[in-house]
């Protein structure tokens, strides 16, 4: 599964929460919620889960089975 780079940035801008307040609430550094967002570090289904949960939101809104620019660009 891939993420969703900037859906993920979007969601947390959406629920008007800064990096580190989201990082705060699932209990991870900041830097490495930036490095998760900014695609520097892979996100584990479990992190995704307890995100969208903050986020209230399906983790599917977060993961995707593939790449959509890869799947935009073989159509």
């Amino acid at each position: 599964m891939a993420v969703r780079w900037t859906k993920l940035k979007e969601l947390r801008l959406k629920a008007g929460l800064p990096q580190w307040q989201l990082a705060f609430k699932v209990n991870i550094p900041e830097t490495t919620f930036s490095k998760i967002e900014n695609g520097h570090l892979p996100l584990s289904y479990e992190l995704a889960e307890k995100i969208a949960e903050v986020l209230s939101v399906p983790v599917e809104e977060i993961l995707e089975e593939e790449n959509t620019l890869a799947s935009t660009l073989q159509k």
